[in-house]
């Protein structure tokens, strides 16, 4: 198989490792793999010590199912999102109370 001099590949896009602790690099370890596929192939094949490493056509399609998983991953992107904004809303409301609360404290102590 005749391998390209160079892959034309956006070399600041990094190969992520899996981190169990995180769910979403479950998604985000194969998509990068995905995106690096002819270069590891190129390695695996290049280097005897890295041949072992070598997914095959079938394994590499057991990899392109997990891509699935961007909409469970696009999700926890927004989520977070949405409980700040929550938590901001909360907390001024709560400023508002306690401010209604003094000034109603201030009107009893007067009267």
């Amino acid at each position: 198989m005749m391998w390209p001099t160079s892959f034309h590949l956006n070399v600041t896009k990094k190969l992520l490792q899996d981190v169990y602790v995180r769910w979403n690099f479950t998604y985000l370890m194969p998509e990068s793999s995905l995106y690096y596929k002819d270069v590891l192939d190129y390695w695996g094949q290049r280097d005897k010590y890295d041949n072992i490493f070598v997914l095959s056509n079938k394994e590499w399609r057991n990899v392109a199912i997990c891509i699935f998983l961007k909409v469970f991953y696009n999700v926890t992107c927004v989520f977070p999102i949405l409980i700040i904004q929550l938590l901001i809303f909360i907390l001024e409301g709560f400023e508002r109370f306690t401010s209604f609360c003094l000034i109603q404290l201030k009107i009893l102590d007067i009267s």
